[in-house]
């Protein structure tokens, strides 16, 4: 789980570039119509596609590869330029170190060197009352920041530094790989499940928005005792349908007593897929955990919550 916030950042990258086109060239300097993109070359000699996802931090353009894989998944190859970027931790009042600066930029520099530092890298965390800081370098920086410990004296592990990953190319391909598998496994599955959705390999992937429809539907027939799905409770702008689901414990005859309410909704935000996937987990931990857990059952006896897992219906499905 270290590396959750890689996985989540590329991903989003990702997220930017799927469209109906399969084989696409986007470049982030030019904008690019959608006659533009009907004009594309999609015959099988066009090996793949290439997008820009937007600008890097550290100069050059970042590219995804899209490649044609069976049953319509995509298998996604990260930016290349990752390649010896490091992940480190380090106290930066003790380790500090002054970076190259262009010209044209020394007039706007940060006089405090600490401050200066960080600047120039992509700050992941950091803890003011302790000072240590969690950044990622690329390559040159990394090197110039391993020189300076070794001429300090400072080795890797002690002195307050550590280097948690010297490769994020390597966390990124491996990341990417594994959403490709899981992908291929869900769609195995789905083919063979005759029970539907399996609870167990749910939570491995994100899902578009029919399945996750499906989930709840599947969510309401396993605990009806529980859950009521609402097929509608509106209609988004391209007259998508916004569903719902009412889950609290129901009185013995199928009715819900009058109880407070609590509202939860996902996906407001369209690319935040994190967002719905958690109110996912947390419908199916409160279901599941009914009359096994003590506090689970009091809340859900007491309160009623009503939930809707994809509110940005339009997003989330372009997304």
């Amino acid at each position: 789980m270290k590396f959750l916030s890689i996985s989540v950042v590329l991903t989003l990258a990702l997220v930017a570039t799927h469209s109906s086109a399969q084989h696409c060239h986007v470049y982030e300097d030019n904008l690019v119509s959608m006659e533009d993109l009907r004009n594309v070359d999609i015959s099988p000699n066009n090996n793949g596609a290439q997008v820009i996802f937007g600008k890097s931090r550290h100069g050059g353009k970042n590219r995804i590869e899209l490649y044609d894989e069976p049953f319509g998944i995509k298998k996604v190859e990260y930016p290349r330029e990752l390649k010896n970027h490091a992940l480190v931790r380090f106290n930066v009042r003790k380790h500090h170190i002054q970076f190259p600066i262009p010209d044209q930029f020394a007039s706007a520099a940060h006089h405090n060197p600490i401050e200066s530092m960080l600047e120039h890298l992509d700050v992941w965390s950091r803890t003011r009352d302790s000072d240590l800081v969690l950044a990622h370098f690329t390559a040159r920086q990394f090197e110039l920041f391993e020189e300076a410990m070794r001429r300090k004296g400072v080795p890797e592990g002690e002195g307050d530094w550590q280097v948690v990953e010297r490769d994020l190319q390597k966390v990124a391909d491996e990341d990417a790989n594994k959403i490709y598998m899981t992908s291929l496994e869900l769609h195995l599955q789905s083919g063979s499940n005759l029970k539907g959705i399996d609870y167990d390999t749910w939570f491995k992937n994100f899902h578009k928005h029919d399945e996750i429809r499906a989930f709840f539907i599947q969510l309401a027939k396993d605990y009806p005792q529980l859950i009521t799905f609402i097929p509608s409770i509106g209609k988004t702008i391209e007259s998508r349908d916004i569903f719902a689901i009412r889950l609290t414990a129901k009185e013995d005859d199928g009715t819900i007593r009058e109880k407070p309410q609590i509202w939860w909704q996902g996906l407001q935000h369209a690319r935040e897929w994190a967002g719905g996937s958690t109110v996912q987990y947390l419908s199916h931990h409160f279901a599941s955990n009914y009359g096994k857990n003590d506090e689970i059952t009091a809340i859900l006896h007491d309160t009623e919550f009503i939930i809707v897992p994809i509110m940005n219906v339009d997003g989330y499905d372009y997304s």
